[in-house]
């Protein structure tokens, strides 16, 4: 999707948790990365992806056979993101990458979990890095709708029955 870049920013965050969005992960997490992209992966660079609320999105540039490629680690680093948005959590990311990676949506793929936190910091996904950017306010609105209903009919011939068990009881 070829879109007009623009900052995002959200005066609703706390400034604190703003921080935790942008701070550089530890090392161990950006290990888990590298290690989860294969083992002769060798990180080039880590920058802060804005605009979430929510969990911290950091690009990581890595070398790997047969070049360069680029991953986000998506880590939920909000202390009270269970009090904001239960529902919002790194399973229910996970079930959701599965059902996409199962299906013709551009969409970007898992390529590793940790929901428990137990390899990170904190509870983190990894999938690879799509293509575009975030766009918040469209300078053609009309070719931003098209564009998102050009997908529409890869979305609804995901799998009805495995997408039905993504939805809260």
């Amino acid at each position: 999707m070829i879109c007009d870049a623009q900052t995002v920013t959200d005066s609703t965050i706390p400034a604190n948790h703003q921080d935790l969005l942008l701070r550089t992960p530890p090392h161990a997490a950006v290990e888990w990365a590298r290690r989860a992209v294969g083992p002769r992966a060798r990180v080039l660079s880590v920058e802060a992806l804005r605009g979430s609320i929510s969990h911290a999105n950091h690009a990581i540039r890595l070398t790997s056979a047969p070049g360069a490629r680029e991953v986000v680690l998506r880590r939920w680093v909000r202390p009270d993101w269970l009090e904001v948005d239960a529902e919002y959590s790194p399973s229910r990311e996970v079930a959701v990458y599965d059902l996409l990676g199962h299906s013709a949506v551009p969409a970007p793929r898992l390529l590793a979990t940790d929901v428990d936190g137990r390899e990170c910091d904190v509870p983190a996904i990894l999938v690879t890095r799509a293509p575009g950017f975030r766009l918040i306010r469209p300078a053609d609105i009309g070719s931003f709708v098209e564009q998102l209903a050009s997908v529409l009919p890869l979305i609804h011939g995901t799998d009805p029955a495995a997408a039905q068990r993504l939805i809260p009881t």
